[in-house]
């Protein structure tokens, strides 16, 4: 019996552990994702300013 005890203590820890994971994750996650989704878009974004500005130096060099 007093195994028994030890199991079901020992769930109880990992069911609250994994509540907790869970509960950081939907916290923090989506700001997380927010932030890499602008960087993202402000690379692309500068990404194609410079082949915007490098097609325009070269028609400018070679008319």
């Amino acid at each position: 019996m007093k195994e028994a005890s030890g199991e079901l203590n020992m769930t109880i820890v990992t069911v609250v552990a994994i509540a907790l994971i869970l509960a950081f994750a939907t916290m923090f996650v989506p700001d997380i994702l927010e932030g890499i989704q602008e960087k993202w878009n402000i690379a692309e974004q500068d990404a194609q300013e410079g082949l915007d500005n490098k097609d325009n130096t070269y028609q400018d060099q070679h008319g």
